[in-house]
C-alpha cells in the first residue's frame, strides 16, 4: 500500500510542477516579457515608465525564487548580478534591480520622451 501512495504523490507533484512551468528545477530561468499590446496598459500606443516598471517588478518577482525581496547570484546571471549589486553586499534589492533595468529602458528610449514607442519596445524585446 505504501508504494501506491508514494506513486500517487510523485505523479501529483510532477503534474503540479509541470502545470506551473517547473518541470526541471535546474532549468535556466526564462522570463517572457509581455508583447507591446500587453505592456501598453492604457492603450496610448507607447509603454511609459510606469508600464515598464510593472514589467520590471514582474521580472524581479519571477526571479526571487525564495520570495525574500532580494536577488542572490543564484537567482540572477553573474554578469547582471555584478552590475546590479551597486552596494556590493552580495544581494540585489528591488530598488537596485529597478535602477539597473530602468537604465536599460533609457538606452532604448531613443527620443528621450520617457516612453517606448512600438519600434523602441520591439528593439528592447529583441535584446532580452
Amino acid at each position: 500500500m505504501r508504494f501506491k501512495w508514494t506513486s500517487v504523490v510523485l505523479i501529483i507533484s510532477l503534474h503540479l510542477a509541470t502545470a506551473f512551468g517547473q518541470s526541471d528545477p535546474a532549468a535556466p530561468f526564462v522570463f517572457t516579457p509581455p508583447t507591446f499590446t500587453e505592456a501598453d496598459k492604457n492603450q496610448d500606443v507607447r509603454v511609459d515608465r510606469d508600464e515598464h516598471g510593472r514589467i520590471i517588478i514582474d521580472r524581479f518577482s519571477a526571479r526571487d525564487l525564495n520570495a525574500d525581496g532580494q536577488l542572490t547570484v543564484d537567482e540572477l546571471p553573474a554578469e547582471t548580478f555584478s552590475i546590479a549589486d551597486e552596494d556590493q553586499d552580495q544581494k540585489v534589492s528591488k530598488k537596485e534591480f529597478m535602477r539597473f533595468r530602468f537604465g536599460i529602458f533609457e538606452q532604448f528610449d531613443k527620443d528621450s520622451n520617457d516612453s517606448l514607442d512600438r519600434e523602441e519596445y520591439l528593439r528592447w524585446l529583441d535584446s532580452q
